[in-house]
């Protein structure tokens, strides 16, 4: 008797609990970027030629800095190699960041068998303000129109000056449409007459990858996702989905791999329910 008592007591105090404080946060929220967009207008009418852009003051802080490049859109009949040179001058300091094969559309484009810092992987810099100066080399043909977006990236430096883990990683850029010539390339598994992948080493860090789709639909837009796979951890270390370029039938896009940590990796494009891969290692 005296336990079904205790119960009851119990229930009671658990019924009579009710909510004595209530708070509603509604907020606006306006942080305005603290990025310099700055619009490059280049006219090309000569075969080869160079373009030099004072873009004017950008204060950096000590850390990492490293330029980041994409073709975002393209229209016309047309081929074009266009290199460019960031310039970064303090008062104490110039750094000089090379950055070939920006955009290569129907172009081969050659570089440098090392490593570029401030392209390839981050490249430390010390705070200041810094003049920039953009230089465009170019080599040309036929009439259209693109769209190139350069970003500099930074990061502030770690206490131990080291790099930050994300800047290690593999990243993926568009840099054009399809490659001059696939002499050599590694074509992917399960590639097919109607869509493939092809893979091309350009250093040792760096592949160019080819995705195309044979396609004589009227579909507006066509996108695939390739990731790249650390083969010892099976991790997605990086992963983008790509809007890809209408070429006739076809659908193409020219893609850049940077593998900037040692060890093996496996591409694997993905549309729709195809699932196409290749194996790539760092310094092979």
């Amino acid at each position: 008797m005296v336990a079904v008592i205790a119960t009851a007591s119990l229930v009671t105090i658990a019924l009579q609990l009710k909510y004595i404080l209530e708070v509603n946060v509604r907020g606006t929220v306006n942080v305005k970027s603290n990025v310099t967009v700055i619009d490059v207008d280049i006219d090309i009418d000569d075969r080869r030629g160079e373009k030099i852009v004072n873009l004017g003051n950008v204060y950096i802080s000590r850390g990492n800095t490293i330029v980041k490049a994409d073709l975002v859109s393209y229209e016309g009949n047309f081929t074009l190699l266009l290199s460019g040179e960031l310039q970064l001058d303090s008062t104490t300091n110039s750094y000089r960041i090379a950055m070939p094969c920006l955009v290569a559309i129907g172009e081969p484009c050659y570089r440098i068998l090392m490593v570029i810092p401030g392209y390839d992987v981050p490249l430390t810099t010390e705070e200041g303000v810094y003049n920039a100066t953009f230089i465009m080399r170019w080599y040309a043909g036929g009439t259209g129109r693109f769209h190139l977006r350069l970003l500099l990236e930074h990061s502030e430096a770690l206490n131990d000056s080291s790099v930050l883990d994300v800047e290690t990683l593999p990243c993926i850029r568009v840099i054009g449409i399809k490659p001059e010539h696939t002499d050599g390339w590694i074509v992917a598994q399960n590639s097919t007459r109607s869509y493939s992948m092809l893979v091309g080493r350009v250093s040792p860090t760096v592949a160019w990858v080819w995705i195309w789709i044979f396609d004589t639909s009227n579909t507006s837009r066509r996108v695939v996702t390739l990731s790249v796979i650390d083969e010892l951890s099976r991790g997605v270390v990086v992963e983008r989905t790509i809007d890809m370029f209408r070429d006739g039938m076809y659908w193409s896009v020219l893609l850049e791999v940077k593998i900037l940590t040692g060890g093996g990796y496996k591409l694997v494009c993905t549309f729709e329910n195809v699932v196409m891969s290749a194996t790539m290692e760092s310094g092979s």
